[in-house]
């Protein structure tokens, strides 16, 4: 019923120029090593891109009047890095790795209201591990590395509040229009192995993600009912837990896997505006889309010499949907079957997934989209996939 509820209408036009990048890269060869036995690989990396948008908008919400805005904008990125890394193997059981990646980006934006972000920095990324063999099917290692991401401009968020001319929320975006970079510290320890006459594999590994200055989305209500996202930096943010790998090839028809994931996480110095204006304390809180567990096991099992039958059940606990409010997913189980036939190049396969038809959400929000019922907020989810059969061919040339 348009008359109750109202239409909006969006129409975006994306130019994007050609990316332009280089990758030139240096690789040690037999004999040209460094302290005796140390291989190497060193290299230097720019990349070019711009990109031009005009987007448009037309709402209409009875009583009030028709409106429309348009914006046009240009987004530029430059960047250049120097990358390396060194293996050197210290002994026959110990195998030393060091590697970083050094690189200047420069982010530009502007747009037809006079909008303009220039965001430039110099990140450092780096690896550092110490491996150790413990024998011919065991191998231990710890591992130290410096993960980042770049800054940028909250240009999608303050485009909508420019387009829809609210002023309360462009001065709120003019003081937090762009974001600082985020890094990631990830120190870990870890044992891979085979058992059974190498017919077992199993790798088992913890860690712990220390995420400084960690780029949060929040959810951010232009005018009634209109949501975007802008990001924010904020401290105290961080990740650990344990994943475990098992593969076995019990004999020559039969093999059987699994995987187990555990997760904690925890939300930093973190204050966002719920649907009713009221200040939400998420500190501590997990953060979004970070399930406390997932698993996967399954089997293949071969026959009559051209026949894969197999069957995998995934697993998830229940998440955060957002970091801007506290609803959940539900915790799920989904479970796929697929039957192949492979006779030289030629595979076919016929395959189910979802077999129980499970309901599970895959995204969630939060607020009021309905005049009809004064706006009042409630809870919206995007489901995964639905139970899906098909047939697929493969032809390998």
């Amino acid at each position: 019923d348009i008359d109750t509820l109202g239409v909006r209408g969006f129409e975006n036009n994306a130019r994007d120029r050609e990316a332009k990048s280089i990758d030139f890269r240096f690789l040690s060869k037999p004999g040209n090593e460094i302290f005796s036995s140390a291989s190497w690989v060193a290299g230097i990396y720019a990349y070019d891109r711009q990109v031009d948008l005009s987007y448009t908008e037309d709402a209409y919400y009875p009583p009030y009047e028709p409106w429309t805005g348009s914006l046009t904008s240009r987004f530029e990125s430059n960047r250049f890095a120097v990358y390396g890394q060194l293996d050197w193997p210290i002994s026959d059981k110990w195998l030393l790795s060091l590697g970083s990646r050094i690189e200047h980006f420069d982010n530009q934006y502007s747009d037809s209201y006079g909008v303009v972000g220039d965001i430039n920095d110099d990140l450092v990324g780096g690896k550092l591990s110490l491996q150790y063999m413990i024998d011919d099917s065991a191998m231990a290692y710890v591992s130290l590395i410096r993960g980042y991401k770049t800054g940028g401009v909250n240009s999608d968020a303050m485009g909508k509040a420019l387009v829809n001319d609210q002023t309360d929320s462009i001065a709120f975006l003019e003081n937090n229009l762009s974001y600082d970079g985020e890094v990631a510290l990830n120190y870990e320890v870890g044992f891979k192995s085979l058992y059974l006459e190498d017919s077992l594999v199993v790798n088992v590994s913890a860690f712990y993600i220390d995420r400084q200055d960690m780029q949060a989305s929040v959810a951010f209500e232009i005018s009634t009912s209109n949501w975007t996202a802008y990001r924010e930096n904020i401290q105290g943010s961080n990740n650990y837990g344990l994943e475990l790998e098992l593969d076995w090839q019990a004999n020559e028809q039969l093999r059987l896997f699994a995987g187990l994931g555990i997760l904690k996480t925890e939300l930093g110095d973190l204050q966002v505006l719920d649907v009713n204006d009221e200040v939400l304390e998420q500190a501590g809180r997990d953060q979004a889309h970070a399930p406390g567990y997932q698993f996967n096991a399954g089997l293949e099992y071969g026959f009559m010499k051209h026949y894969l039958a197999s069957i995998q059940v995934d697993g998830k606990d229940n998440f955060f949907f957002s970091n801007s409010h506290n609803e959940q997913s539900d915790s799920y189980e989904v479970l796929h079957a697929n039957i192949s036939y492979s006779q030289g190049p030629v595979t076919l396969s016929l395959w189910g997934r979802n077999l129980t038809d499970e309901d599970y959400q895959v995204r969630g929000f939060y607020f009021g989209n309905n005049p009809a019922n004064d706006w009042v907020a409630e809870p919206y989810y995007q489901f995964g996939e639905p139970r899906v059969f098909g047939l697929s061919g493969k032809y390998d040339f």
